[in-house]
Order: structure tokens, then sequence, then C-alpha cells
């Protein structure tokens, strides 16, 4: 048994809640650790096996093979016999389950760029049949962006001197993922992914000025976008990193975690760290260097994630202009 995943609760009727025990890797036997929300912490062996706590239903249980060639083996089995693959569909023909109850949900035509009919999702243009092979090889790059709001606020504790403790950080889910071309040709730029996703918990902080986005905007009825379900928008970020698409953006790090995706560094081009100096911690603003090479300011009302997209793509392509002529005193 290597881990088992419980459903609890505090009352016979209340709330579910998911809670993880996973066997400690580095003790052979009775080591298990305890995953609810932020906290972990070890525990016995017989709380995790036990099954007399009205309160805890175990709901999936994990077993792992001793023998890991054996495993890697069954594992390779399952892959070649049930393959499973994200069709590119969902970038050159986007749709979603929520289209017929959203207001913005009409077919729109735009001859100029793609001289068809096709399903636009807000300011997004699909990806052509030539642009989705680009996908299948992992030859797509791509330059990314997102918003998101706040859940819930940061819990924090102060002292009789003054001082603060965080107890709990704020809790931010995805509002909005931007994903532009970066390939070159007659779209360069334009995005092929814009996204609202859906949320139908309580948002304590919009963070309009930060975000972009406004009451209403994330809520079926009332939204005057095409929203998608979270599910959906990750398949096409599971989809484009899967294939090994290059991603640029500027402080990927924490869109990533905020998105609950990893994306292996070698298909990451992180602006901000592309022009952090060792001299220097504090990291710079993506505004700031958009001013500095192109004269231009951004953000300079609400954000948008397909303008700071588009813009860390141009500061990017700065930098490979500079790094290939050799100028690094920029």
């Amino acid at each position: 048994l290597a881990a088992v995943i419980s459903t609890i609760r505090d009352t016979p009727r209340g709330a579910e809640h998911l809670l993880v025990h996973i066997r400690n890797p580095d003790k052979q036997q009775g080591g298990w650790l305890l995953f609810n929300d932020f906290l972990v912490q070890p525990v016995s062996e017989e709380s995790v096996v036990g099954l007399n706590d009205w309160w805890r239903s175990p709901s999936v249980a994990l077993y792992g093979s001793i023998d890991r060639q054996l495993l890697a083996e069954t594992l390779a089995n399952i892959t070649r016999r049930h393959p499973y693959k994200i069709s590119t569909r969902i970038l050159t023909n986007p749709s979603s389950v929520l289209d017929r109850l959203t207001a913005g949900s009409r077919r729109a035509y735009n001859s100029s760029l793609t001289g068809a009919y096709v399903p636009n999702r807000n300011q997004a243009v699909p990806l052509t049949k030539d642009e989705a092979a680009l996908v299948e090889s992992g030859d797509l790059v791509c330059a990314f962006d997102t918003e998101f709001v706040v859940l819930e606020a940061a819990k924090t504790e102060v002292f009789s001197d003054g001082t603060q403790r965080v107890l709990q950080p704020e809790i931010h889910t995805l509002a909005r993922l931007s994903i532009v071309r970066a390939n070159g040709g007659p779209l360069h730029g334009v995005p092929f992914i814009d996204d609202y996703v859906e949320t139908t918990r309580p948002i304590a902080d919009l963070a309009t000025k930060y975000s972009g986005i406004h009451a209403g905007d994330l809520t079926v009825g009332t939204s005057p976008y095409k929203l998608s379900t979270m599910k959906e928008v990750y398949k096409k970020l599971r989809l484009l990193v899967d294939s090994g698409c290059i991603i640029i953006g500027h402080g990927l790090k924490h869109d990533f975690r905020v998105c609950n995706i990893v994306v292996p560094a070698s298909q990451q081009r992180d602006t901000m760290t592309l022009f952090q100096s060792p001299q220097h911690i504090r990291p710079i603003a993506l505004r700031f260097l958009h001013w500095f090479f192109y004269m231009k300011n951004i953000q300079s009302g609400e954000h948008s994630s397909v303008e700071d997209a588009q813009s860390a793509l141009k500061v990017y392509e700065n930098y490979r202009r500079c790094a290939e002529t050799g100028d690094d005193d920029i």
C-alpha cells in the first residue's frame, strides 16, 4: 500500500473534504505522512488503514510494486495497450460544454485571418491544420500569460509587538488563460487560446486592476465572454506541455504553480529570469522591459493577459537578437 485518498467531514451531513495519506519513502515500514491542505505531519499506520472512523471514508487506495523494474514494464504495457492522447481538435475547433449557456457563444467569421467560419473564443483565432501539425511534432512556440482572482484572503496572526505571521496564504484560482503564436507568419502574435474560466465558488477579491476581471465575468449567464471549464482549459495547456512546445512568458514559475501544472525547464523561456542580473535579486517588471526596448507603455489601465503575452513575446525576441549579436550590455 503506497497511498490512501479519503473523504472527511466535520459533521455526518457536512461538506466533504479530501486528504491524502502517503507512505514515507524514507521508511520501509510504518512511516506515513498526512497531507491535509497546508498541513503535513507524520501519522501512525493504524490511523491510515483503520476503518472505524465515521468522519473518514477511504475513496482510493494506491498500491505500488516493490520491484521498480517490474512496475515500469507494467506501466509501459498499459500505455501501449491503452494510449491516451489529447486531440489537437481542441485547438483547431475549440468549444465548451458551457457554450449553450454563455451569452457570447455565436460562431464568428473572420475572413481576413482564416478565410473560413471558425468558432472564435473571445480574442482567440483557432490554430490552422498546419499549426496543429507543429503542436503534434513539438515544434510550436508560443507566449503565455494568465490572470487570477482571489478565492480566499490570506489569514494572518498579529502579535503584541506588531509583527505578523501568515497562517494561510491567499488562495488563487485561474480566471483567464491567453496563449499567442510565436512561430512567425501572418498570424504571429495572434492568440489561439483566450479562455475565461467559469467559477462557481465565491470570489473574495477580483483584483480588477491587475486581472482585468469584473463582477460577473466568470459566471454563466452574466458573462459577456465565452466561458470554459477549468478542465477544458487545463487540457489545452496539458496538450502543449506534453507535446514539447516552447512556452515564453514573464514570471512563469508563479503562473504554472497556480495553474497546478509542471513544465520542464527545457520548455520554458522566462523573460523575468533572462533579464535578471546576478548583482540584483529583485526581478525587472515586464512593463519596464517593454518600455525600455520599445518606448511604449503597457498595463496603463487594467491588465490583459493577451497584451502581456504579446509583450513578453516581443521582449523575448529582443533578447534573442541581443544574444545573437553578442550585445550583453542591454
